[in-house]
């Protein structure tokens, strides 16, 4: 009997130290800020910035800082952070200013739970061969070594804010926009708004949408604006959407897209109809006419008696 009893005291208490340990583990959680800088980048000139760095997590954590390349491969604007091109030799101009007012390409210290640190990052622009237009780099703090798990810039052990920069030389600001696809007709889900906008020229540029859906009455019932960024040698693809569709009714849809001092609008009738009612719509459909030439025949034979 004594044994029984011991054994489920100590079933019990691996149970509840089991979970205070998990109620109480901390996550390690850094923050950067701010999280985007835009920069001049005047020919041979030496500029310094401030970026700060926290620790929002309970326990104490190693932070690595330093600066990555920021491109963009493809149309759906899954940022790289590794590959080095013409538009992010920027990342090759920053330094870090580490507590002995040396200059680093990299810096490695620790927070304590709740600390956070402010940092100095220089950008020294070489007098010449530098290119023209645009320059973009990405300055992360990571933790723990952790490189994170996706593309993204908040990432689990990572953060990073993005330097925006514009060299002295010659900027082309060119564009167009290529396409802007909204239905007319849906059954389910949300709808979306696709456009692809182009830039050709050698400097970031703003790709501002609107939307408008009412009902045919005029009610509104989803607006919405925003930006996007459309980075130079790129084509992006632009997504906007309206989450909430109710499941049937008719739609007024205005768009807006605006770029480089063009607009694009389009004005149209969406029309959203759930499948088990085109279904109950066809077969009634086939149904009349079934009885329509049921009747006919029925007719024809009546007048040739």
């Amino acid at each position: 009997m004594k044994n029984k009893v011991f054994g489920i005291a100590l079933a019990l208490s691996i149970f509840f130290a089991t979970l205070i340990s998990a109620n109480t583990f901390a996550v390690t959680t850094i923050t950067i800020a701010p999280a985007d800088n835009t920069v001049s980048l005047d020919s041979g000139t030496k500029r310094d910035y401030a970026i700060k760095v926290k620790n929002t997590g309970v326990d104490s954590v190693r932070v690595r800082v330093y600066a990555a390349p920021y491109s963009i491969p493809n149309d759906n604007y899954e940022v790289d952070f590794s590959t080095y091109n013409q538009w992010n030799q920027l990342t090759n101009w920053l330094t870090f200013l580490d507590d002995d007012e040396a200059e680093q390409k990299e810096l490695n210290f620790t927070l304590s739970g709740g600390e956070d640190k402010t940092l100095t990052y220089i950008i020294t622009v070489p007098e010449t061969g530098i290119p023209d237009g645009g320059q973009y780099a990405t300055i992360f703090a990571e933790a723990n070594g952790s490189k994170g798990t996706t593309n993204g810039l908040n990432v689990s052990g990572r953060v990073g804010a993005t330097v925006y920069g514009e060299t002295d030389g010659t900027s082309v600001r060119s564009g167009d926009i290529l396409s802007v696809d909204a239905p007319t007709f849906m059954t389910s889900g949300k709808y979306v708004v696709t456009s692809r906008v182009k830039n050709d020229g050698n400097v970031n540029l703003s790709a501002t949408r609107e939307i408008k859906i009412e009902s045919l009455y005029g009610q509104p019932l989803h607006l919405a604006n925003d930006n996007a960024s459309v980075f130079p040698g790129t084509t992006r693809t632009i997504t906007t959407e309206w989450k909430d569709v109710p499941a049937l009714g008719v739609f007024r849809v205005t768009y807006n897209l605006y770029y480089l001092g063009d607009v694009k609008e389009v004005s149209l009738m969406l029309v959203v109809m759930p499948v088990w009612m085109m279904v109950v719509i066809a077969a009634g459909t086939v149904a009349l006419l079934g009885l329509i030439v049921i009747g006919i025949k029925t007719l024809v034979k009546k007048l040739r008696k």
